[in-house]
């Protein structure tokens, strides 16, 4: 399955993208800010490195 990073501060636009990936079948992960996405990028390793 696909997974995608959606970060945005406003938790409504990240909620619409999020729903509009997942009826699309993708596994989606939701970041308020591009720092906390970086945190969970490196800590996690689920992400393709390219």
């Amino acid at each position: 399955m696909t997974t995608i990073m959606v970060v945005d501060d406003e938790k409504h636009i990240r909620e619409l993208i999020r729903l509009y990936l997942e009826d699309e079948g993708m596994e989606v992960v939701e970041m308020s800010n591009g720092a906390e996405a970086w945190l969970y990028y490196v800590a996690s390793g689920r992400f393709n490195r390219t």
